[in-house]
């Protein structure tokens, strides 16, 4: 983990309530999809938001980090109001990512993602693709307005609007066919995909998102209970994605 503090490239709105913000990051390296980073929020010479946010490391290209954000509080309502060549502090990459060790002849994923929960298998099915593996990815939101604007265009993907075609749970099937489902998203949906599938699928990897105070383990403001009834896990240190069968949903 390490502290940087990098220039704004891009920052717009791309739906009624998501925006996209590019920086510039020549040395994150060896990023697994999955992993995230903490953004300070507040405003110069402010001390509120005092906290840092956590966000899905959506893309690595070769000298910039993407991510998406939505506005739900003080602290995204701040990042709003980034301009390009604005400084940006974040910590990162932090949490422990997907694993993708995968054989293109032999599986064959499901991808399952809502709302915000975009990010992170963004960069995941990136990966798919360069590594020939077959994926089917649906993708979840409220409307059409809120969908991220030209975002999935080099993405093959089935869109469900909940407000005219229901949840994107109710569009599982064929699950016999799958060797693998990475998901994120609500609680409610990771949940429900989960009880959906564990029958047919044996290795679910999900991606919680939390809330996090400091995000590398210290706070212990992020458990998520162990199902072995160990104790708990941190979401920010042993995740943020997990093994479905190791937590209690």
């Amino acid at each position: 983990m390490k502290e940087f503090v990098i220039k704004v490239l891009y920052n717009e709105k791309v739906s009624q309530n998501y925006y996209l913000l590019k920086l510039l990051t020549k040395d994150f390296k060896n990023v697994v999809p999955g992993q995230f980073v903490e953004v300070l929020c507040r405003k110069e010479n402010e001390t509120d938001p005092y906290l840092r946010r956590p966000f899905s490391i959506m893309d690595i290209e070769k000298d910039s980090t993407s991510l998406l954000y939505k506005i739900v509080g003080r602290g995204t309502e701040n990042l709003t109001h980034l301009r390009k060549n604005d400084y940006l502090s974040i910590l990162g990459p932090l949490g422990k990512g997907f694993n993708i060790n995968l054989d293109s002849k032999t599986d064959n994923v499901l991808v399952v993602s809502g709302g915000t929960g975009l990010a992170p298998v963004f960069y995941l099915i990136k990966k798919l693709k360069e590594m020939k593996v077959k994926y089917t990815f649906l993708y979840g939101i409220k409307s059409k307005k809120e969908l991220p604007e030209n975002i999935l265009n080099n993405i093959e993907a089935r869109i469900i609007f909940e407000d005219t075609h229901g949840l994107v749970t109710d569009y599982l099937s064929k699950l016999e066919q799958y060797t693998r489902c990475y998901t994120c998203g609500p609680v409610e949906m990771i949940r429900t995909v989960y009880k959906k599938l564990h029958r047919y699928i044996f290795f679910i990897e999900v991606s919680l998102e939390e809330r996090m105070g400091c995000g590398f383990g210290v706070c212990y403001a992020c458990p998520v209970e162990r199902r072995d009834g160990k104790g708990y896990y941190r979401v920010c240190k042993d995740g943020p994605v997990f093994n479905a069968r190791e937590i209690v949903l």
